[in-house]
């Protein structure tokens, strides 16, 4: 639309695409608090719980170890992003 619009002003195309960016920001901003898979607790349980299968399958020696530590990380992670 920008592009093809050759009436539209340099000055006011700055405008406008600034506007959009900020909307965009807006609207990324909004998603994060509404979508929980884009939530920062929700990547970081991700990887809690990919780290702990990895544990289990390649290293079950260290799994109780990881429990135990985890227990109390658990509740740093919730004062972080909770």
């Amino acid at each position: 639309m920008l592009n093809g619009a050759a009436d539209i002003l340099p000055r006011e195309r700055v405008e406008l695409l600034a506007s959009l960016a900020d909307a965009f920001n807006k609207a990324t901003s909004a998603s994060k608090k509404i979508l929980p898979e884009t939530s920062e607790l929700s990547v970081a349980i991700e990887v809690i719980q990919l780290l702990s299968t990895f544990i289990r399958e390649r290293h079950p020696k260290h799994l109780e170890a990881f429990v135990s530590i985890l227990d109390g990380f658990g509740e740093e992670i919730g004062k972080r992003y909770g």
